[in-house]
């Protein structure tokens, strides 16, 4: 699916990132989780969730999860992107669904 860039952070996001990586999906989620309820302002938790949805094929929640994200951090320019990417893919799953 669609990598949303979440980069590196230590703690939480780091091990989510390594099991996203892995592609061990349920893993990197619980550490996300974990990560926003230490900071949950936390942008790259935000779009380690995104990741993990999206890697599921679940765009919508994706995209409620970066939307999440921008609320806390509106002007985080990952996040922005982020949407920009998750909208685009959302774009194309509703035109297959039309097609």
């Amino acid at each position: 699916m669609t990598s949303l860039n979440v980069g590196c952070d230590n703690g939480p996001v780091s091990k989510g990132n390594r099991y996203l990586s892995e592609k061990s999906d349920d893993k990197a989620m619980v550490q996300y989780q974990k990560a926003l309820e230490l900071d949950n302002k936390n942008p790259k938790a935000y779009l380690g969730l995104a990741s993990v949805y999206s890697d599921k094929g679940e765009i919508a929640k994706a995209r409620d999860m970066i939307g999440e994200g921008l609320k806390e951090n509106p002007n985080d320019e990952a996040l922005q992107k982020a949407q920009l990417r998750i909208f685009g893919t959302l774009s194309e799953f509703m035109n297959q669904l039309t097609n």
